[in-house]
């Protein structure tokens, strides 16, 4: 659709109101500059719309914009020494914020080589603090090293001496069991009013729950053994993509006939409860353990019911095993 432009009865196509940008200006009244010297593109010169002026923009576009920075900094380039341009060590090009900062290496490798001809190499006579960062800071860059470094670790991973002192320097280490760490932070949280105190009853890695105190005495007098674990390494490298622990404690188990009594309180009603019974009832179905579980309103309900099912469990474990006297 054609259009006539209000300022020079220009014919022109278009969604524009205006030809130009020129009548544009030309036909505006409120202007923060010199309507008789509008802006222009700081990189190509051609006039800038009234809303890329009136907003404060320097460029008609962000090829302009792009292409001046890129001006700039290759100018500045060649305006620096030639020698301030390349690393000292390795003589690669330097970036541009490089230069602009001056620094005369091209990563960190190539710093900890400077640092330790202007220092000296490490050393117990010489422990100097900038090589030893530089030292840290190189070896994080080197994707050689960190390889090597993964599958030794995966390697020492599979001796259980090796977890074994792993678990116990974490172990030492963890700060909520350093004497007066959980009191300092129990004082800050009760100033500030954020303390949270626990007032139920939560069983679980070690502690009973009012349900499992019900059951204890009849699952120990049974042969069952109370929250041992129960190692489960190997199918976690046989089926990695499942993500699963390295063991698991059933809350009663039976390790002669691999029986396993769980009891189950409110948290296993939802959905990431749901999903980790599964995960830990794969494992031990895979190591040759039967899982039966109970909730907490059953125990409480009926605890005659839930003592003759777990007798039941048991008596068809010996039977299958050939044993037929209870």
């Amino acid at each position: 659709m054609n259009k006539i432009c209000p300022v020079c009865n220009t014919v022109f196509s278009g969604k524009r109101t205006y030809c130009s940008n020129e009548c544009q200006h030309k036909s505006m009244r409120t202007y923060n500059y010199d309507v008789n010297n509008p802006p222009h593109c700081k990189f190509c010169n051609k006039l800038l719309s009234h809303q890329q002026a009136n907003s404060g923009g320097i460029f008609c576009s962000f090829d302009c914009r792009n292409s001046y920075l890129k001006q700039t900094q290759e100018n500045y380039i060649k305006s620096v020494d030639p020698t301030t341009t390349v690393c000292c060590i390795c003589g690669k090009c330097l970036t541009y914020d490089q230069i602009k900062r001056n620094i005369k290496t091209c990563s960190a490798k190539c710093s900890y080589e400077l640092r330790v001809q202007l220092y000296g190499a490490v050393s117990e006579a010489n422990p100097n603090k900038h090589v030893q960062y530089a030292i840290i800071n190189s070896l994080r860059h080197d994707e050689n090293l960190l390889e090597k470094q993964r599958k030794t670790m995966k390697r020492n991973w599979e001796k259980e001496e090796f977890r074994k002192k792993v678990i116990t320097r974490m172990t030492t280490n963890n700060p909520v069991y350093m004497e007066g760490v959980v009191q300092k932070s129990n004082n800050t949280k009760e100033q500030k009013g954020i303390l949270h105190t626990w007032c139920g009853i939560r069983g679980g890695n070690g502690k009973l729950s009012p349900c499992e105190q019900l059951l204890y005495d009849f699952c120990i007098n049974n042969g069952f053994v109370y929250n041992k674990a129960i190692n489960t390494y190997s199918l976690r490298k046989q089926y990695p993509e499942k993500h699963l622990a390295f063991n698991y404690k059933p809350d009663f188990t039976n390790f002669q006939y691999k029986l396993c009594i769980e009891v189950d309180g409110d948290s296993h009603k939802s959905v990431a409860g749901r999903l980790e019974d599964e995960k830990k009832e794969f494992c031990l179905n895979c190591l040759g353990y039967t899982v039966i579980r109970f909730t907490n309103d059953m125990i409480k309900g009926d605890m005659e019911a839930v003592k003759n099912a777990i007798l039941k469990s048991l008596q068809e474990l010996k039977y299958n095993n050939g044993q037929t006297n209870i």
